[in-house]
């Protein structure tokens, strides 16, 4: 695995630490504040993110264990409504990043084990009757990392506003490569 494959691992491990920037010392009233681009809480944002990062997880599995495995996700449609249903207001966020740190670190470390890991790919059907379409393994985790980095970047607006002094950084791949 080339360092530039391992980078992007490392920026993927990061996500669990970038949510913690953002949300560190935000009282429940904060949590419960609206981020306007998504219609979501910021604690349904965090669960969101969660979420996002175990349907990967399990996608990077079913490639890592038969590249070109089907991946069924038709069932998943995280919206306003699918958030009420999992109860993500109510349902407490940190063990939710301290099972995301477990599990990005358990992923990664399987990926990371295996030269053609990045390369390994899954066919994702996402729509009932719509056409499938391929995704590597690398490309999932660059997606998650650049899902991450866009919500994050709305948390922080929605808590902090525009005043960058206080927000803290949130990470990409495109950010670690300019």
């Amino acid at each position: 695995m080339s360092s530039k494959d391992i980078e992007v691992i490392n920026v993927w491990r990061q996500i669990p630490t970038n949510i913690d920037a953002i949300i560190s010392g935000l009282s429940n009233d904060d949590l419960g504040r609206q981020v306007e681009a998504l219609g979501f809480s910021v604690r349904a944002t965090v669960h969101h993110l969660v979420e996002a990062n175990i349907v990967t997880a399990s996608m990077i599995i079913a490639a890592m264990g038969k590249s070109g495995a089907t991946y069924d996700w038709t069932w998943l449609y995280p919206n306003g409504d699918w958030c009420s249903r999992l109860g993500y207001e109510s349902t407490p966020i940190e063990p939710s990043l301290d099972a995301l740190r477990g599990l990005i670190m358990h992923i990664s470390n399987i990926v990371a084990s295996q030269d053609d890991a990045l390369e390994r790919m899954v066919t994702v059907s996402n729509l009932p009757g719509a056409p499938t379409y391929t995704l590597t393994v690398g490309q999932m985790i660059k997606q998650e990392i650049d899902h991450a980095a866009e919500h994050l970047a709305d948390v922080r607006k929605a808590v902090y506003g525009t005043d960058k002094s206080c927000n803290p950084p949130v990470f990409s791949i495109e950010s670690q490569h300019r």
